[in-house]
């Protein structure tokens, strides 16, 4: 039976300012992000592998799974805390159950706020409810100090994509670029992907024309003062909040266009003949006041209901659009003895949803699997 047709949010969402949107910046903007999330065969249960499926590969293809996520859990917790880490072993989310309130909630590592919380009913069938703030819709004032962005006074490094990272570093001298590559090295990296890129990764946004005019800027601004020697100031390196002006986030076109590695002539003759519609951008801070009065007063706070239609399959609703499809099916873990059914969750990600987003609340409703007809609260 097909999942029902999903659409995308107005605007993008996530928890975290540095995410995963969905789809890639390599596949039509009409194709969902299709995620795996399968439970390890672990002493404590909780260990699931988080897994990008591409569709375009072939089934044989050891390319065709990509692996985004892993988690941990452990045994002896009465909070059920689960770690959420990259690829890489780099710690993104902590998720805990706060069971004298039958709620969950996630919070960045070693963090004491929250970034979402989920709250479980059951009626006829099982229903939860997910609120959280919009990190895209933010002001500098609530970023981590993780999330800053490196500038010094003669350049802004804009890290669209990690690939990038080896590539925005621009000095006169060895002292100058070490210093950059000791900043680099703080922001997020995904060396884990060896063909295409991830979906698309933010950290701070600009397109290589609009670094390089403000490079230029810097330069006549710098030339023209007068007085002092700036050889020393150019050379230090400072991490640093943005600016508060507004800064909006990149464009999938934007994101096509400088990293465009796929070889798939039918996505580009689509292109060239009609452009894919994209979402509209979300600023990193205050919204501009060059957008349409309908966008002027955006609320961070979204609030999404998950649904369950049947004993496996479920959906997540936003402002009465269906955003996400989880289907859960079980597989046979032959490393064990006796051949042990461990469960499987197959997981459709509309247009501009953050991957962590939807990882995290697949990972609540696995706590409330009691078999494979029902799914209850413990």
């Amino acid at each position: 039976m097909p999942s029902p047709p999903l659409q995308p949010p107005s605007h993008p969402i996530a928890l975290r300012r540095s995410h995963l949107l969905s789809p890639a910046p390599d596949r039509l903007t009409a194709t969902p992000t299709t995620l795996r999330i399968t439970r390890e065969n672990t002493i404590s249960g909780r260990d699931f592998s988080v897994h990008q499926l591409r569709s375009h590969e072939e089934i044989s293809s050891p390319r065709r799974s990509a692996l985004l996520f892993t988690v941990s859990g452990r045994f002896w917790s009465n909070s059920q805390l689960r770690e959420i880490r990259d690829a890489g072993g780099r710690p993104l989310l902590e998720l805990r159950r706060i069971w004298w309130k039958g709620q969950w909630s996630v919070r960045r590592p070693g963090s004491g706020s929250d970034l979402l919380q989920a709250e479980m009913r059951w009626g006829i069938g099982m229903k939860m409810m997910v609120r959280f703030e919009n990190a895209l819709l933010l002001g500098p004032s609530s970023w981590d100090e993780e999330e800053v962005q490196v500038r010094n006074r003669r350049n802004t490094l804009p890290t669209l994509h990690p690939h990038m990272n080896a590539n925005v570093t621009r000095g006169r001298n060895a002292r100058r670029r070490a210093a950059d590559q000791e900043s680099i090295r703080t922001l997020p990296r995904y060396e884990h992907y060896d063909g295409s890129p991830p979906p698309y990764s933010f950290v701070m946004a600009a397109d290589d024309d609009d670094a390089d005019q403000a490079h230029q800027s810097s330069n006549g601004s710098g030339s023209g003062s007068g007085g002092g020697s700036s050889d020393d100031s150019d050379n230090e390196s400072i991490t640093e909040k943005p600016a508060t002006q507004d800064i909006p986030l990149p464009s999938y076109e934007s994101v096509r266009r400088m990293h465009r590695v796929s070889s798939h002539s039918l996505r580009d003759l689509l292109d060239a003949i009609e452009p894919p519609s994209e979402p509209a951008p979300a600023s990193s801070s205050s919204l501009s006041s060059s957008r349409p009065r309908s966008e002027g007063g955006l609320d961070p706070k979204v609030e999404l209901k998950v649904v369950q239609q049947s004993s496996t399959t479920a959906g997540v609703m936003m402002e009465g659009k269906r955003i996400i499809n989880i289907r859960r099916e079980k597989v046979m873990d032959y490393s064990a003895s006796g051949l042990v059914p461990m469960p499987k969750w197959e997981v459709e990600v509309a247009e501009g949803v953050d991957l962590l987003l939807a990882t995290s609340i697949v990972l609540i409703m696995a706590e409330f699997v009691k078999n494979e007809h029902r799914m209850r609260g413990n």
